[in-house]
């Protein structure tokens, strides 16, 4: 019972790099900051090229592997229909567990027209909003030997398609909100996706609003919104430990028509969120970068990574042409680190 006493502390550049669990043993912090031994948990992190964690029971190899290193983590899709099971190491009765969902994915962009006969702003499209960050959620689990835990890790929302131009002046699909992963009865929901940017003349060339973010109380990142034509996209929401995703811009400077808006950056889980596609004129323009250094072409969303959002789609401008598709949001993870 003494154990119980004990936290986890643990050296970020070190703990992992040695691939062994570094334990220190702060008891005031306990005691007089329970927030900040949350933080300090939320902030482990494996190396990039960890293994990912076997379902059921490991092998005498497996299990001296995992011995050595102290943790397990799940970064593949696992769906509950597999029944994956995590078997906690001979000796532990306490684990700490860090859990993100799927992040949602990036909106597409509107699709655009050109009318000769009139010439205004609703020729072009509006930028598709970014997805919503998963939250993070990081605390100490008991467990015991023998008892199997469920695991399931949420897939990443795929991105929404650019709408149809050249008169169908469709708006943007809506991004696909991001799986839950689940740990034992401990749920980390996924987060939603962005909503698609206007078309051209069909909706007026409206916003692509960003993704809206959990409702579990948890934090949460939103996606930014898409931009209107001429309009830059909104960068997505910060998480606890990342930056949210960058909108995408427009270069009203390039040309003497108007451009499509900029699609809104993802919001932030355990990596950055997505990039915003930059708006502009036409996939077949001169050149990619105007003389000021800004996009003229319009871009897709970029992607999420470890439950972060996707950007959404930047839009086209006077070009009969379709819209972009936004980023897929970035597939759940589960950590789990124990005493040695």
């Amino acid at each position: 019972m003494w154990r119980l006493g004990i936290i986890f502390l643990f050296s970020i550049s070190f703990l992992f790099a040695c691939r062994t669990v570094s334990i220190q043993n702060p008891d005031a912090h306990q005691a007089t900051d329970p927030a900040r031994r949350q933080r300090d948990l939320a902030l482990v992190e494996p190396p990039p090229d960890a293994p990912n964690a076997v379902c059921g029971q490991p092998s005498a190899d497996e299990e001296r592997a995992r011995a050595a290193r102290g943790f397990d983590v799940f970064k593949n899709p696992i769906d509950a229909s597999e029944n994956c099971q995590w078997v906690p190491p001979p000796g532990v009765t306490s684990v700490f567990v860090r859990g993100v969902g799927g992040g949602g994915g990036g909106a597409g962009s509107g699709g655009a027209r050109n009318d000769r006969e009139d010439r205004d702003i609703n020729d072009n499209a509006g930028g598709g909003g970014g997805g919503a960050g998963a939250p993070i959620d990081a605390r100490l689990v008991d467990v015991q030997l023998g008892v199997h835990i469920a695991i399931v890790v949420g897939r990443h929302g795929d991105g929404g398609s650019g709408g149809r131009g050249g008169g169908s002046d469709e708006a943007g699909t809506d991004g696909r909100p991001g799986g839950n992963s689940q740990f034992g009865a401990l749920v980390y929901p996924g987060g939603n996706g962005g909503q698609g940017g206007g078309g051209a003349r069909a909706l007026r060339a409206r916003d692509g609003p960003g993704g809206i973010g959990s409702t579990t109380g948890l934090p949460t990142a939103n996606g930014g919104t898409g931009g209107v034509p001429d309009h830059n996209g909104v960068d997505g929401q910060p998480s606890s430990q990342k930056p949210g995703g960058v909108g995408g811009i427009v270069n009203v400077n390039c040309d003497n028509g108007s451009d499509g808006g900029g699609g809104g950056g993802g919001g932030a889980s355990l990596e950055p969120g997505g990039a915003g596609g930059h708006g502009g004129k036409h996939s077949n323009a001169t050149a990619a970068v105007c003389s000021n250094g800004q996009p003229a072409i319009p871009s897709k969303g970029s992607p999420g990574q470890r439950g972060s959002g996707g950007g959404g789609a930047g839009a086209p401008g006077e070009a009969n042409e379709g819209g972009l598709n936004g980023g897929q949001g970035g597939n759940g993870e589960i950590l789990i680190v124990w005493h040695p």
